[in-house]
């Protein structure tokens, strides 16, 4: 079994099953020294609209972890 571990909040919850956020480390400068500044994403999730996206297991388009 896979398993991944970030520190996240939980904003709400509801019995559908449904996630639905954003994990990203911001501020912190990880093991290539580049860091995501707060709003990075804002742009580009605003173009995307409300087409999903897919939750994956390090960024591993063959390991999701729900669609």
């Amino acid at each position: 079994m896979d398993f991944a571990a970030s520190a996240f909040d939980i904003k709400s919850l509801n019995d559908s099953g449904s996630i639905e956020g954003l994990l990203a480390g911001f501020g912190n400068v990880d093991s290539h020294g580049d860091r995501i500044l707060y709003g990075a994403f804002s742009k580009t999730l605003a173009a995307r609209g409300e087409r999903p996206l897919p939750m994956l297991l390090h960024h591993d388009m063959a390991r999701p972890i729900c669609a």
